[in-house]
């Protein structure tokens, strides 16, 4: 059973690795939005540090 497992697992990983990876399919599909439309609002409050211990 524990074979079968990873066979699955092998032939799932070799299928997702041929193509084009993540980030080239997202700049793919956003390649032809024009970005001059967009306006980046100014930022009016400091950033903040994280607190990880609450």
């Amino acid at each position: 059973m524990e074979a079968e497992v990873r066979a699955i697992l092998r032939q799932a990983v070799q299928a997702e690795g041929s193509g084009p990876g993540l980030g080239s399919r997202i700049h793919a599909m956003f390649a032809d939005v024009d970005t001059s439309e967009f306006e980046v609002p100014e930022r009016k409050d400091e950033a903040r540090a994280v607190d990880f211990d609450a």
